[in-house]
Formats: structure tokens, sequence, C-alpha cells
């Protein structure tokens, strides 16, 4: 069965509180795994595919690695192809997770376009910048939809026109 998406496909993603987080696949591995960018703004209603045009890459509230379920099983609206797109402006981050044993230290953890589920490398460190990595982890659609949930609890919707926000992720 043919995936009904891409790269550069845009969806939303319905929130708890109601409303809409919306993102965009940047990466798939063909196995049902993604990498999805996050915008920081919460829609009242289904945004349109020209408010969620104006994202760039570094305005992005979250990056993560996830199911596709949400999208492929339609719970998960598509909004369409992110206009102008271009692979290499969105790249495939490095993530970063705590050690198990040591506060100060981190793994940051790589993976490889087809597969991202099985990590290339991890090195330790104890390099801040591992601290500002997108979040080691594998979400499935709950997971998500609650994370998106939490992470734009104190954000008012906006407006399906308005232009989206910079923003950056929260803890």
């Amino acid at each position: 069965m043919k995936k009904k998406y891409q790269n550069g496909t845009v969806f939303a993603v319905p929130l708890s509180g109601g409303g809409y987080a919306a993102g965009v696949v940047t990466h798939l591995d063909g196995s049902g795994a993604i990498v999805a960018y996050f915008l920081a703004d919460k829609f009242s209603q289904l945004p349109s595919l020209k408010a969620v045009n104006a994202f760039r890459v570094g305005s992005a509230l979250t990056v993560r690695r996830l199911a596709d379920v949400g999208i492929v099983a339609g719970k998960w609206p598509i909004l369409g192809q992110y206009a102008g797109w271009c692979q290499a402006d969105w790249p495939l981050p490095s993530f970063g997770r705590p050690d198990a044993l040591d506060d100060e230290l981190r793994w940051i953890v790589e993976y490889v376009e087809n597969d991202l589920i099985t990590p290339r490398c991890e090195v330790h460190t104890s390099s801040a910048d591992a601290r500002a990595l997108p979040q080691q982890g594998y979400l499935n659609a709950a997971a998500t939809e609650r994370l998106l949930s939490h992470l734009l609890s104190g954000i008012p919707s906006i407006p399906m026109t308005s232009r989206s926000s910079v923003g950056k992720e929260q803890k």
C-alpha cells in the first residue's frame, strides 16, 4: 500500500483541550517511522496550508521521531505539501538523551534516513550542546498528541490566517 504522505507533507494534530498543532514530515524511513518538525503555534481550527507555509526550520517548537499511524489512519489530517519544499533546508537532527546514571552526562544519538529506529551511533558527552538537541525518544500517536497538548497548553489559539510565530522547545 502506497503511503499517503512524503517528505514535506504538512499535517495537523488535534489537541486534547481543543484546537490543532501543525507539523511537517521531514524524514521517513518507509517502515512507519518519521521525523516531524512542529510549529510553535496553536490553531483554534484546522490550520490552512498557507498559515503553515510561513513556518521555518529554526522556529520549531519541537522535533520528534514518531510513528506515522496518526497520519496513515486519517486521525491527523494532511493539509498538503509544504510550498517550495527543499530537503536540504530540513536536516535530520541529532537527538539528545540523559545518561541513566549521571545527570551531568548526555548521549548524542544519530540516525540515518533509511532507518529512523536503530541508532547509527551514540556518543557519550558532557557537552551543554547535547542538552539543546531534540529529545531522544520514539512517540506513538497518543503520546505525540499528549506532548503537543502539554507544550501548547499555555499558548493562546490563533486564527487560521495568522502567520507562524517563532518559538523554542519548552520543557
